[in-house]
């Protein structure tokens, strides 16, 4: 167990830029050897912009984001499940097609819809659908604004 604490510590330790416990370039060097990504594995870029989806047809419900409380938080995997499908279909979708940017007010009567088939072994996804990029407005600034995110790209798709 203590060499486990001394790992934990030296990880720790080497990912800091500065502290009071300075580690030589040798035990620097050793710690990224046997951890080569460090910390960065656990945390993302939070103004990274982000998937969502607007299902405009369909059954199905979209049960995102998969920690909420209707998801159990997340020990009830049917939101998972749809973001994995979603990764799947936009892995399939074809390289010419183009996201077009959003304006704000825009509607989406007139979106053109990408024909689509859902090729999970039980999809979810269902219906026509927009599919966009956005991003998220920083937590600093959430209280000063109505909108949470902010539509960037969008392209529409029809899945069967």
């Amino acid at each position: 167990m203590a060499a486990w604490i001394i790992v934990l510590f030296l990880t720790v330790i080497a990912a800091l830029p500065s502290s009071a416990i300075q580690l030589t370039k040798h035990q620097s060097k050793t710690v990224s050897m046997i951890y080569p990504q460090s910390w960065g594995f656990f945390s993302k870029d939070p103004r990274e912009d982000s998937l969502n989806i607007y299902l405009l047809d369909g059954d199905e419900k979209l049960r995102w984001p998969n920690n909420s409380l209707k998801n159990v938080i997340g020990l009830n995997r049917y939101g998972r499940t749809q973001g994995i499908e979603l990764g799947l279909m936009l892995e399939k979708l074809p390289s010419k097609e183009k996201w077009h940017d959003f304006t704000a007010g825009q509607d989406f009567k007139n979106t053109i819809f990408l024909k689509m088939k859902n090729e999970s072994p039980s999809p979810r996804l269902k219906g026509k659908m927009i599919i966009t990029y956005e991003r998220i407005t920083p937590w600093a600034w959430s209280k000063h604004t109505e909108t949470k995110r902010t539509v960037k790209k969008y392209i529409g798709v029809d899945v069967n």
